[in-house]
């Protein structure tokens, strides 16, 4: 996973308190395996 600085965490917590909780992409959102893809991309960006 990707270290974040202080301030892309208060960012992305900001953003994330702006967001509806009830909408069908927040949702979506939190159903992805994220990690995997982080894996994935880690794997292609290093060639």
């Amino acid at each position: 996973m990707l270290k974040r600085t202080s301030k892309q965490l208060s960012m992305f917590s900001y953003l994330e308190d702006m967001l509806s909780y009830q909408h069908p992409l927040f949702q979506l959102s939190n159903k992805i395996n994220w990690k995997c893809f982080e894996k994935l991309f880690s794997i292609v960006l290093l060639y």
